[in-house]
């Protein structure tokens, strides 16, 4: 478990709310690397110093919503690092294809060739979160 917190330390503004929600229900799977390709991501978070977390909600094929994120994404602007973590999304590959609890809910792992940390969890941040993030398209 500290491995998978340490990979995803940089998604904290992705992450799952820090809100007292008892844990939500083991998704049945995590969504295909298909079914999250098959979405482009147009959401970004300046995490500052030019870099950047690229991502989407949606159900991709799953009973759950999941937000979607790639993350560390360097650019001079979000347009740039959406651009960036469409063509990263190209590449992407399941890694872990069983939800691995993390914080108040779930989190499926993925690869791609250009090495950004990606990820989706389920369930999505209370909107609180969503709001400071800024949506292209």
């Amino acid at each position: 478990m500290k491995k998978i917190n340490y990979l995803l330390a940089p998604f904290c503004a992705l992450s799952l709310t820090a809100t007292a929600h008892a844990l939500s229900p083991k998704p049945e799977r995590c969504p295909s690397a298909a079914e999250i390709k098959a979405v482009t991501l147009n959401q970004f978070d300046d995490l500052g110093d030019g870099y950047f977390t690229v991502f989407q909600i949606n159900n991709y094929g799953t009973s759950d919503r999941w937000v979607f994120g790639i993350n560390g994404v360097q650019a001079k602007s979000g347009a740039k690092a959406i651009k960036k973590a469409n063509k990263a999304l190209g590449s992407l590959i399941s890694g872990i294809n069983e939800p691995v609890e993390y914080k108040d809910g779930w989190v499926c792992i993925y690869a791609n060739k250009q090495h950004y940390m990606s990820a989706a969890f389920t369930p999505v941040p209370d909107m609180e979160i969503l709001k400071r993030m800024k949506k292209i398209g």
